[in-house]
């Protein structure tokens, strides 16, 4: 495990080999340097907040996650835990941080929410079929009728508009499918920066993977998203997040005699929720405290990974927002709550005299 000792201006003052191990760098060039340099800007305002309240006294240590640049280019994370020694005065000395190495645990969990979001994809599998074979079925009798007008030369100019038309509109219909497909399933991890997206468009690719799947089994959809509500986050993330309290919702309600979902969006201050709520039998009062740990599920062995709900948290927390059940509607009800705009802090003072004179 990595020991540092860094001034309150973010250079740092000691470290330990395992630190010098962690980052690639020499001690000479490490001390040379400081802590901002090596961090990866996207982590960088959560830790300066924290600094923050370490050198005001609102706190007296905390830990967080974080990536910092390797020498090589490359990124590694860390379990950083850090305390601020002060002088007899008050005044502060020195940070003393624990950093310890969980690269590979991250990367295996990784390789985990990519296996969850393969298994979100297989539930809705017979869906998708169903929503690309219906428009190749209407394509092909389309081609079949005109075809056969052609052989009776029965054809006009308006019937070959209006065949080409439906023919074509379906084919933009398939590649609509295609597309949220191709967006769902792409790599969460290449898309480090956080950046604005509307929330309806979020939805509505999600919505495009289980529309056929909603008809073929009379599922009645309300949804209610206004137009310009955006957040600043990773889609695929969300979209996933979305997928699974989809699945859950469908699974729930489709030998239900009632089959309807409702999911709906709303500005909430300096916040946004979006809910997704069906009208199954509920969730059982004493599993409610269980639904969102690890492995946990109510489904049937081999229908489900009991990791949707885990992972689906574990993604929102890294968009600093959270899922809960609303209990309060008599229904199962997620909400997923996300800030408009990720928080944006500026260093404390001592540390941008560091970086000026850096």
């Amino acid at each position: 495990i990595g020991m540092a000792l860094v001034s309150p201006e973010g250079r740092w003052l000691k470290v330990n080999q395992a630190v010098l191990n962690f980052v690639g760098y020499t001690e000479e060039e490490l001390l040379s340097a400081d802590f901002l340099k090596i961090t990866h800007p996207e982590d960088l305002q959560q830790d300066l907040s924290l600094v923050a309240e370490l050198l005001s006294g609102k706190r007296e240590t905390f830990q967080l996650e974080k990536r910092y640049i390797h020498k090589q280019g490359h990124y590694v994370y860390a379990f950083l835990s850090v305390s601020l020694i002060r002088n007899p005065d008050g005044t502060p000395r020195f940070f003393i941080s624990q950093i310890q190495d969980v690269t590979e645990l991250k990367k295996n969990q990784q390789a985990l929410q990519s296996n969850s979001k393969m298994v979100a994809l297989g539930e809705m599998a017979a869906g998708i079929a169903h929503e690309i074979n219906n428009p190749l079925t209407i394509i092909n009798l389309h081609a079949m009728a005109l075809e056969q007008l052609i052989k009776e030369k029965e054809l006009n100019r308006e019937m070959i508009h209006n065949f080409t038309s439906k023919i074509t509109s379906t084919i933009g219909r398939i590649g609509s499918i295609v597309s949220s497909l191709k967006k769902f399933s792409g790599d969460n991890s290449k898309m480090e920066k956080f950046e604005s997206h509307k929330v309806k468009e979020i939805i509505q690719d999600t919505l495009g993977l289980c529309n056929e799947k909603f008809k073929s089994h009379g599922v009645i959809l309300n949804l209610s998203v206004p137009e310009d509500l955006a957040i600043e986050c990773n889609p695929l993330d969300v979209s996933q997040v979305l997928i699974n309290l989809i699945n859950n919702a469908f699974y729930a309600i489709k030998d239900h005699p009632e089959k309807e979902i409702s999911i709906a969006a709303h500005a909430v201050g300096e916040h946004v929720t979006i809910s997704v709520m069906d009208s199954g039998p509920g969730i059982c009062p004493t599993l409610k405290s269980k639904i969102l740990e690890p492995f946990f599920t109510t489904k049937p062995f081999g229908e489900g990974s009991g990791l949707g709900l885990s992972i689906s948290n574990s993604i929102l927390k890294v968009h600093n927002g959270e899922l809960y059940l609303d209990e309060t509607v008599g229904k199962t009800k997620f909400v997923v709550k996300l800030p408009v705009f990720q928080a944006r802090v500026k260093a404390p003072a001592a540390l941008r005299l560091s970086s000026k004179a850096s």
